[in-house]
């Protein structure tokens, strides 16, 4: 199985969780994540050059049509994923998931999301991915939390109770 792990930003190596993740799954793994431009990267590479010119395409469109457009993001996940074959994607932080789940169901694939606090307990968080987590947890093949807590938080913003399981960190 080839498992993708996403996480909206670069991942620090103080995230401990997440790099656990990465060395102890039994999968085979690819991490994407974004780089500090906002440009997905794989594995740590370079991006290739349509990966940057179409994340700049969307810069210019975006100030030009003044609109947050995630048009050409969306394409960029698509490639990545249909490039690398990836079977499951496991999104780091609901605000991940957010932003990669409209692709997992064009392309037909599972997606987990692993959430920890912030992403579902912070005003800003909410306020700004609310309603994208409702629509996010409707596709969800299943959700992580760390606690019963944001378990149940996750649920009353929409999660299934049936799909929604508590794995905290050990380290």
């Amino acid at each position: 199985m080839k498992l993708l792990i996403f996480k909206n930003g670069t991942i620090n190596i103080t995230e401990t969780f997440i790099v656990s993740n990465v060395n102890k799954l039994p999968h085979d793994i690819t991490v994407l994540s974004l780089d500090h431009n906002g440009i997905p990267v794989a594995n740590h590479n370079n991006p290739d050059k349509l990966t940057v010119i179409l994340f700049y395409l969307q810069k210019v469109c975006s100030r030009i049509f003044k609109s947050d457009s995630t048009f050409f993001k969306q394409i960029l996940f698509s490639r990545y994923l249909k490039k690398l074959k990836i079977d499951v994607v496991l999104a780091q932080f609901g605000h991940s998931g957010a932003e990669i789940y409209k692709v997992c169901r064009r392309r037909n694939i599972p997606l987990v999301v692993y959430l920890r606090g912030f992403d579902v307990s912070t005003d800003k968080m909410l306020q700004e991915y609310s309603n994208e987590y409702l629509h996010m947890f409707k596709y969800c093949t299943a959700t992580i939390s760390v606690s019963r807590s944001i378990r149940k938080q996750i649920i009353s913003l929409g999660a299934e109770s049936e799909t929604a399981f508590v794995a905290p960190f050990w380290g």
